[in-house]
């Protein structure tokens, strides 16, 4: 079973950087918001907490590719950016994490040119009421769709 997780954005200290990373390295980009999100940030320490060894099967993504410089940093969604990351990698499952990449995904999806996976919706693992009970039960029903 193939996942896409679409987050918000990305935020970083020096933005400008990150950006110039992602502009060398565009072939890069799935990769590099894996290696990002899992350094240490709340997001992915909740992420690794729920979902454990899936997290290196899913390929993570953002619902907008603007990179922010603090953690309140938010974009609208780009949503040809996210029919483009659908149709690229071809998901069974695309799952959302938190409402701007929830409400995206199901713009993108009500859109008849672009394929139709399996959408899952979860809080943002970075929410303030405890997101945690919702997130183990979305890692606990993809564990059980890929047996």
């Amino acid at each position: 079973m193939k996942i896409l997780a679409i987050l918000q954005n990305q935020w970083f200290k020096n933005p400008a950087k990150a950006r110039e990373i992602y502009a060398r390295n565009p072939e890069l980009r799935n990769q590099l918001i894996k290696r990002f999100l899992f350094a240490g940030c709340l997001t992915g320490r909740r992420l690794s907490e729920a979902f454990g060894d899936l997290c290196d099967l899913i390929i993570w993504e953002e619902a907008s590719p603007e990179v922010g410089g603090f953690s309140a940093s938010k974009f609208a969604p780009d949503p040809d950016h996210i029919k483009a990351a659908i149709e690229k990698h071809q998901p069974d499952v695309v799952l959302c994490l938190g409402k701007i990449a929830s409400d995206a995904v199901r713009s993108v999806c009500c859109d008849t040119d672009v394929r139709h996976p399996a959408v899952m919706f979860a809080p943002h693992p970075a929410a303030r009421s405890d997101p945690m009970p919702a997130l183990r039960e979305i890692a606990n029903t993809l564990r059980s769709g890929q047996s």
